[in-house]
This record gives structure tokens, C-alpha cells and sequence, in this order.
């Protein structure tokens, strides 16, 4: 195995050393007894529940399909948009000097507070959830890449476009997008981490199926271990985007 192969197979594994470290630490303490099984049910437990309900249970893999599928309208509708706009203010002054302190304003609300507001206007249906799951991708998405487009105006990049003559084009993604590529990255492993949160939040308040449904059921009716098998479920989806986006970054030698 080439040295590259194994640099490669050395990052993956450290993406699942300290949870399953964390995993074997908690196993050990209920073995041991040295936490409540009612409320903290040993991860193995979790995870055979977990093989039940995807192998017997439809209703659970509808639910994480459902979960999904919010998460993926929300973030497609965002992300293009933040980033195009958080581009955009930075070579257009009317587009700045209107979009800017509408970002300022309701950018530092708390995104649940919105939901009620979104709620009247869209409905207690799937557009509101789409809807908040869309404005907390949204910012992060368009902040982290306006803070790269930002960095790279300090540089000498667009001037050496200009003086090449570089068509609009050329500029825009060989030098302003690609440029901020690194920007754009964490951008998206933020904005799609915190729409996860967003999913959970709406399925609470208004959903009748989705992972954050199951969640709220599970705990109004005390099942504690299928508490966790979403807390799992949701987990699992955090690491994944983590990975993927690294992964992505990995393997761009332009970034």
C-alpha cells in the first residue's frame, strides 16, 4: 500500500477514534453501574434497537428519509443563493447597501424565534419547516464565504485577472469562487450542521412524521432508548457532512 493510501486511510480513522472511545466509555460505565441504564441505556442496547427498527420498523427509515429530505430542499434552496449573494455584495454597492443591514438585523435573532412568524405566514405545514431550516443554513452559508471573498479582495488576485483581462466569467470562478473555495467549505459544513438543528426543531413543534417526530414521541411516552436511537440517527448525519466536506477538501489541490 503507497504511503498517499495510507495518509488517507490514517484521516478516516481518526474521524471515528474519539466516538467510539466515548462509546466504550459509556459502555463500560453501565456495565459497571456507574450510571442509571434507564436513562443512559448502553450504546450496544442502542444500536441493536436501532437494527430493529431499520430491519422491522418501515416507519423509522420513512422518518429519517422524511428528516432528510427537509434538510436536502432546505440547504439546495440556501446554499447557491448565499453564496451567489455573498459574492455579489462585495461588487455591487446597491446590492450592499440593501442587503448588508438586513443581514445585520436578523441575522443575531434566534432562529427559533422566528419559527412562530413563519409559522403565520407559511403555515403550520412543510414550507415553515423548509423555511427555518433554509434561514439557518442560510447565514452561515453566507457569512463564512463573504468572509473569504473579503480575504480575497486584500490580495492581489483580481488585479492580475484584470490585467490579464480575464472574461467576467474566468474571474468569477477561476479566481473569486475557487479562491474561496476554503471559505465556502466551512460555510457549507456549518450551515448544513446547524440545519440539522433546524430539522429536530421543527419536526418538534409541527410534524407529524421526520426523525425529530419520532424524538418528541419517544419522549413523551418515556421510551428513553428510542430517545437515543434518534439522538444516534442525527449523530450519524453530523459526522457524515463533517466527513464529506473534509473529504471534498481533501481532494482539492486548488483549495
Amino acid at each position: 500500500m503507497s504511503s498517499s493510501k495510507l495518509i488517507q486511510l490514517d484521516k478516516t480513522y481518526k474521524w471515528f477514534v474519539s466516538p467510539l472511545a466515548i462509546l466504550l466509555l459509556w459502555e463500560l460505565s453501565v456495565y459497571f453501574n456507574l450510571v442509571s441504564e434507564v436513562f443512559f441505556p448502553a450504546p450496544s442496547e442502542v444500536i441493536l434497537r436501532i437494527k430493529f427498527l431499520i430491519t422491522k420498523d418501515f416507519g423509522f427509515l420513512l422518518h429519517i428519509l422524511d428528516s432528510l429530505k427537509r434538510l436536502a430542499i432546505g440547504s439546495l434552496l440556501a446554499i447557491p443563493l448565499a453564496i451567489l449573494l455573498a459574492i455579489s455584495v462585495e461588487f455591487n454597492r446597491v446590492l450592499a447597501f440593501i442587503a448588508r443591514p438586513v443581514i445585520a438585523i436578523i441575522y443575531p435573532l434566534p432562529k427559533l424565534a422566528i419559527f412562530p412568524l413563519l409559522i403565520i405566514i407559511l403555515g403550520s405545514g412543510e414550507l415553515a419547516q423548509i423555511g427555518i431550516i433554509f434561514i439557518g443554513v442560510f447565514f452561515l452559508q453566507f457569512i463564512e464565504t463573504n468572509q473569504g471573498v473579503r480575504d480575497l479582495i486584500k490580495t492581489d488576485y483580481l488585479d492580475v485577472a484584470r490585467v490579464y483581462r480575464l472574461s467576467f466569467w474566468d474571474r468569477y470562478f477561476h479566481v473569486i469562487f475557487r479562491g474561496t473555495l476554503n471559505h465556502t467549505l466551512t460555510g457549507l459544513k456549518l450551515g448544513l450542521g446547524y440545519g440539522l438543528v433546524m430539522v429536530v426543531a421543527g419536526e418538534f413543534a409541527f410534524s407529524q412524521k421526520g426523525l425529530g417526530f419520532f424524538m418528541w414521541n419517544a419522549w413523551d411516552q418515556f421510551r428513553v432508548i428510542d430517545l437515543y436511537c434518534g439522538l444516534f440517527i442525527f449523530a450519524i448525519m453530523g459526522i457524515f457532512i463533517f466527513y464529506l466536506v473534509d473529504k471534498i477538501r481533501d481532494n482539492l489541490p486548488s483549495v
